[in-house]
């Protein structure tokens, strides 16, 4: 029995012309004399598939929608420009490879097979574009699709765009999320499995290899550059954090003493209070006969003046002190609560910032496992070259 490997990727991203022949530039491994051969199984226009399946539930969102800001206009507009969600997706399918010494018509044979059985077999998995290539060193196929599946929440459209969501309805154990994609893709290379042994060939498991091109790479080195700058960015905002609470914090602590200065101030007034409103109860020095002294009554009479300007002087001082204290302690209020929000703020970054370091360790780790890091350094350096050249092309042309 022969051996030999099966390739089964899935992306986000593909050239329908590329797949359909209708441009070949920039591709040497293109016979042009054999594009005759290749097979078209299904050749329709994504936005027709869209609006086959989407426009019902479109139209019944939005008449629920008082708003007309919330409406939706094109979905297929919308989805497109979604950066978190996949508008659509390519499989690439090929079996071995072209000097493993198989039979070229046996390869071609069983994903003639497959490319048939596949739309039947994945319903949530709408095929818009569908052909086989055999007009390169070894026969493959690129299958795109829209993933498509009733939406589960209360919210939003009833049925929506969604890979994860389509891999869940097509779980036979009940797989959520990436789960119900990898039980997926494993069933569908069991699946080719299976048909080669029916040609009595067996599969060689070499591992999951990606298919990259340049655009792919670009867009790895773009996301990894973006990685790096969110995550620096994080690290100085959350330093800027730390230097503000701290700030907060002096500033804290200077106010409570500010106000602990007050009040203590504010006792003393109260005790000279005391002092001025004992006044009242002095006694004038009085005559034999009863009447007062004269002498005692004019110092009597001026001390009880004086005394009650100094009472009213610090009665207003008093209420203008305790103003001064309600306004610092609702400033306290508010310095507490921005630096419980602020430390909250910095347990949400230190957070993001562990995921964006997870994420940027998975990256080069995907680089290592494949061996691709030294070459991905040397495809960065030389893109870099060839954009200082277009950089430079430019500013020649503007003079």
């Amino acid at each position: 029995m022969q051996k030999t490997s099966i390739s089964f990727h899935v992306g986000k991203k593909t050239s329908i012309a590329h797949n359909n022949r209708e441009n070949i530039h920039g591709n040497p491994d293109i016979d042009p004399t054999r594009i005759k051969d290749n097979i078209t199984y299904k050749r329709e226009d994504i936005k027709d598939v869209y609006s086959r399946e989407f426009d019902d539930a479109v139209k019944e969102f939005n008449d629920t929608q008082k708003r007309k800001d919330r409406h939706i206009k094109d979905y297929y507009s919308k989805m497109l420009n979604d950066k978190k969600t996949n508008h659509q997706n390519e499989i690439i399918v090929q079996i071995g490879k072209h000097n493993d010494g198989i039979d070229w018509d046996t390869k071609k044979e069983i994903l003639d097979k497959y490319a048939k059985e596949f739309q039947a077999e994945n319903p949530n998995l709408k095929v818009y574009n569908s052909v086989m290539h055999l007009d390169e060193a070894s026969p493959h196929l690129h299958i795109n699709y829209v993933p498509v599946a009733e939406n589960e929440k209360k919210t939003g459209m009833k049925k929506i765009v969604s890979q994860n969501s389509a891999m869940e309805k097509m779980s036979l154990t009940g797989a959520k999320k990436k789960h119900a994609f990898d039980e997926w893709a494993n069933n569908q290379r069991e699946k080719l499995t299976k048909m080669m042994s029916d040609h009595n060939l067996e599969r060689v498991k070499e591992g999951s290899r990606k298919h990259y091109d340049v655009d792919e790479y670009k867009e790895m080195q773009e996301d990894l550059k973006v990685i790096r700058k969110e995550n620096q960015e994080l690290k100085n905002e959350n330093q800027e954090l730390k230097n503000e609470m701290k700030d907060k914090k002096t500033d804290l602590k200077k106010i409570e003493k500010d106000v602990a200065q007050v009040e203590k101030k504010l006792e003393v007034r109260s005790e000279v209070l005391k002092e001025v409103n004992n006044l009242d109860k002095v006694q004038p020095e009085k005559k034999i006969t009863g009447g007062i002294q004269e002498k005692s009554y004019e110092e009597m009479r001026k001390t009880a003046k004086g005394a009650v300007a100094t009472r009213d002087k610090y009665k207003d001082v008093a209420k203008e002190r305790g103003e001064v204290i309600e306004k610092q302690k609702a400033e306290i209020a508010k310095l507490k609560s921005n630096a419980n929000r602020m430390s909250e703020n910095n347990v949400e970054l230190r957070n993001e910032n562990q995921s964006l370091k997870k994420e940027l360790g998975k990256m080069n780790k995907f680089l290592e496992k494949f061996n691709l890091t030294e070459k991905f350094k040397a495809f960065t350096k030389l893109l870099e070259k060839a954009l200082d050249v277009v950089k430079a092309g430019e500013k020649e042309r503007e003079r």
